[in-house]
């Protein structure tokens, strides 16, 4: 499975990650760079395939202030981050 950020407003691909954790930890760092709304356009994708021979699937997992929550959620130290910090 490959997963991608993009940034909707501009349709770029931001960057494609082997793992969701390697994708999330780049939304952590921009978090902490770059602040919450630096996110707001952006989407995670992934490229899923129901079987062996069947065609791949890109779907949206999450995006803005979701896919925030979902990054910080699933950092190794999580605490119970808000929502709306």
């Amino acid at each position: 499975m490959v997963y991608e950020l993009w940034d909707e407003e501009t349709g770029n691909l931001l960057s494609e990650f082997a793992t969701e954790a390697d994708a999330l930890a780049l939304v952590r760092e921009q978090v902490e760079s770059s602040g919450r709304d630096s996110l707001d356009h952006v989407f995670l994708s992934a490229w899923i395939q129901a079987d062996e021979d069947g065609p791949t699937d890109a779907r949206v997992l999450a995006q803005g202030e979701e896919l925030v929550v979902r990054a910080l959620r699933a950092a190794p130290n999580h605490q119970g981050y808000k929502a709306s910090a």
